[in-house]
């Protein structure tokens, strides 16, 4: 009997399933997105994977390299310490001359109805 992929009862079992995910271990990988999402993904070839059977499987070193790909890292500071960049105070939002606030334009309105 060769290597080869071992199914038994619809359960993964083998030494080369293992670096195989079905779409939903990836989905639940990926921070527990949809399916369809992942389906997207294989498609467009974001996901490293192929069709077995009618299945897809997706290769869990994919899933782990989009996730390094796509993180969020912020640049090591200068210096050694972290430094937060001063930021300016906020500023308050002003109206520009001629905007209407809601009580401005009910007075006009209760104005102009009782001119009639």
């Amino acid at each position: 009997m060769g290597v080869g992929l071992a199914w038994s009862d619809g359960v993964e079992s083998g030494p080369i399933m293992a670096d195989w995910l079905t779409v939903r271990e990836a989905a639940l990988q990926l921070g527990n997105v949809s399916t369809k999402l992942i389906y997207k993904m294989y498609h467009r070839g974001d996901l490293d994977g192929a069709k077995i059977a009618g299945t897809v499987r997706i290769r869990a070193a994919s899933v782990a390299a989009y996730l390094d790909a796509h993180r969020n890292r912020r640049p090591a500071p200068i210096g050694g310490a972290e430094e937060l960049p001063e930021q300016p105070p906020p500023t308050r939002r002003r109206r520009h001359p001629g905007s209407d606030d809601f009580i401005s334009y009910y007075r006009r309105e209760m104005d102009r109805i009782e001119r009639k």
